[in-house]
């Protein structure tokens, strides 16, 4: 069973964006197991995720993508507004994570953080600053 942490970690998008697509009903609905615990079962985000790639490559090929049938999830993706209405008021109370930064974001930090430190050391010891390390990019 994966968590809003989990889906947000594998589309790379903040929670907030996980709980928009699943108001939008762009998620399967997710399995109900507390006031405040969703779950989504992984065979539905697979089915899910195969879907959107069967769409994408219709799509480049020229072809209208919804010609790709929706698969079936194992519940029924909610059309009741009340019943979104109770669902989204059932998760409004999860804490956002502290940290929002992606790895990628972290270690592009990091390397930006080494090249300053590089620099310094050579400014330091009245070297010259190696080309190599003033074009060097983070990518």
């Amino acid at each position: 069973m994966l968590t809003v942490n989990d889906l947000s970690k594998k589309y790379g998008v903040c929670r907030a964006t996980i709980f928009n697509w699943r108001r939008l009903g762009i998620l399967p609905q997710p399995v109900t197991l507390g006031r405040q615990t969703v779950r989504w079962r992984e065979e539905d985000i697979s089915a899910h995720d195969d879907w959107i790639l069967r769409r994408a490559d219709l799509r480049a090929a020229g072809a209208d993508p919804e010609q790709a049938t929706e698969p079936r999830y194992s519940l029924a993706n909610a059309t009741d507004q009340h019943q979104i209405g109770r669902e989204i008021e059932a998760t409004r109370f999860e804490p956002e994570p502290e940290d929002k930064t992606t790895d990628i974001d972290k270690i592009r930090q990091r390397i930006k953080s080494l090249k300053a430190q590089a620099v310094g050391l050579c400014v330091a010891a009245g070297k010259p600053i190696p080309d190599e390390l003033i074009s060097a990019e983070a990518k």
